[in-house]
């Protein structure tokens, strides 16, 4: 099913102001880059991307407002980018999707519903991260308060741009440079919002069992199979593998071949040239 639902991503990244400006500069075309020092909010960039400081990290890089479409080229770009740039626990990768013609208290009952499931598929440090925070809890005191932390911009789904932007914001996943799981991760956060355009509340309300799996979510959301694959192997990957076969985040990648963090049983790597062929914009 085609989705047209406009978004935009945030990267956050753990490499210093001067060191990090001339690498993005080197990628993106001036044209379609504004880069200011001290943090600002980011508006209206439908052609350019945005790159400033950040009160938890040291750089965050927003996108231009974007469609599906545009995901190729978007991973293509923090592909590239991945190579000299570095990512570390206190980095967030963040989607703002539009959801104007979506009732936001469904939206925000629906994950409720769902927030033990999306919280298994990202790393268990953000599980108790202050700028991702659950708020399923706060709907056992009604539907005031599940709002009110709704609102709250560090809550792991934040609606506190609703008002002025009719868009809200997914903070769950970690920062990341691996563009499988970038691509993956923003269609479940597109596919999320347009199923909680059409669902029927009073069936979210009184559906037995209030708490719903994962294989649940994805199959009421209806996220393509292989975004599925992608999201569960991922989750089994970096939560599951023996401490010393972690990923290592902050270590740029050397070269423009990914490591699949993929384990074998004698505990060697296995590696993979991208096959990956996105439009390109112009210039680059």
């Amino acid at each position: 099913m085609k989705r047209y639902r406009p978004f935009g991503c945030e990267f956050e990244f753990s490499t210093e102001w001067d060191e990090a400006v001339p690498i993005i500069k080197s990628v993106i075309p001036k044209r379609n880059l504004r880069v200011e020092r001290d943090y600002v909010k980011t508006e209206n960039n439908r052609t350019w991307w945005h790159l400033k400081t950040d009160g938890s990290t040291d750089i965050e890089l927003a996108t231009p407002i974007s469609k599906l479409s545009d995901l190729p080229n978007i991973c293509r770009i923090i592909m590239k980018l991945s190579r000299d740039l570095k990512v570390t626990s206190n980095d967030g990768f963040h989607v703002h999707v539009s959801a104007k013609d979506v009732d936001v208290r469904l939206l925000m009952i629906y994950w409720s519903r769902c927030e033990n499931a999306i919280f298994s598929l990202v790393n268990k440090q953000r599980f108790i991260n202050d700028l991702c925070k659950k708020i399923a809890s706060s709907f056992k005191k009604g539907m005031s308060e599940l709002m009110k932390v709704a609102d709250d911009h560090h809550s792991a789904l934040s609606c506190c741009y609703y008002e002025d932007r009719k868009t809200v914001e997914f903070r769950v996943a970690e920062g990341t440079r691996d563009w499988e799981f970038i691509e993956a991760w923003v269609h479940f956060c597109v596919a999320f919002v347009d199923y909680c355009k059409k669902a029927d509340p009073i069936k979210m309300l009184t559906e037995k069992g209030f708490r719903i799996s994962v294989n649940k979510m994805f199959d009421d959301i209806k996220l393509p199979r292989k975004y599925v694959t992608e999201l569960l192997a991922r989750s089994k990957r970096i939560n599951n593998a023996p401490k010393s076969n972690a990923p290592l985040a902050g270590k740029p990648r050397s070269s423009c071949k990914r490591l699949d963090q993929v384990r074998l049983l004698n505990g060697a790597p296995t590696y993979a040239n991208y096959d990956y062929r996105p439009y390109y914009i112009e210039g680059l």
